[in-house]
């Protein structure tokens, strides 16, 4: 996800994505060694390219789009607070880097 890691985690921002956790290997599984690294706790839900002219003369603009839905941490509340406000990203002018926060869930109960 090189455009998560390259925007939302700027630690300006006020949030890290925190691993999700990495099962164990299979028992008989040969890892040589290595232990299997954990992806990033967010996934990605729409990802999308949009190229248009702004005139019919103008110059060709390209935007990278793209929805993640996960668990950040928040490691700066106000950081976060300027970034929810005023988004991140060089796209912001073109409705890009909006940030939506939303309560979790709540956990149910597993008989």
């Amino acid at each position: 996800m090189p455009y998560l890691s390259k925007i939302a985690l700027n630690p300006r921002h006020g949030f890290t994505i925190p691993t999700a956790a990495a099962a164990p290997p299979a028992p008989g599984l040969n890892t040589d060694g290595v232990s299997p690294s954990a992806p990033p706790s967010v996934t990605l839900i729409v990802g999308d390219i949009l190229r248009f002219r702004k005139r019919a003369d103008g110059p060709r603009i390209t935007i990278a789009t793209a929805t993640f839905q996960g668990r950040p941490r928040v490691t700066d509340p106000d950081a976060l607070h300027a970034a929810l406000l005023t988004g991140i990203g060089p796209a912001k002018g073109y409705g890009q880097g909006l940030l939506t926060l939303a309560p979790l869930p709540a956990e149910t109960a597993r008989p």
